[in-house]
């Protein structure tokens, strides 16, 4: 049997992809929250989210009503596609569009690392 095509190096699939954000929900008031923002992400990057920032909706979604994972699967898409987060801290809401990046292994992972898995608290 011949062998099989082989696939062309610079044609990698995209990979699935945040932001850079780690986000928290309130028990109490079910709003979520920017834990902290990762330097190596798309946000960090950008430098308009900030540490203590409420997520208002992501891709036109209200964040409020929703659990936090399905928060995460709004943020979290292809590597290279773009997402909208409306924000909202003293100034007002604030509209801003990214684009999915995956970080440097070493980023992500040590912050996971150090935060571990907790309910309320997740990477995006």
């Amino acid at each position: 049997a011949p062998p099989p095509p082989a696939a062309a190096p610079d044609r990698k699939a995209p990979a699935m992809a945040g932001i850079g954000l780690l986000l928290e929900k309130d028990g109490k008031t079910g709003r979520i929250n920017v834990k902290k923002v990762i330097s190596g992400g798309a946000a960090g990057k950008d430098g308009t989210i900030k540490e203590g920032d409420r997520v208002v909706s992501v891709n036109h979604v209200d964040v409020d009503p929703i659990p936090l994972d399905q928060t995460l699967e709004q943020v979290k898409g292809l590597e290279g596609t773009a997402v909208d987060i409306i924000i909202e801290r003293e100034g007002g809401p604030l509209t801003v569009s990214l684009t999915r990046s995956v970080p440097k292994k070493k980023e992500g992972a040590s912050l996971l690392k150090k935060r571990g898995s907790t309910k309320d608290l997740s990477a995006a």
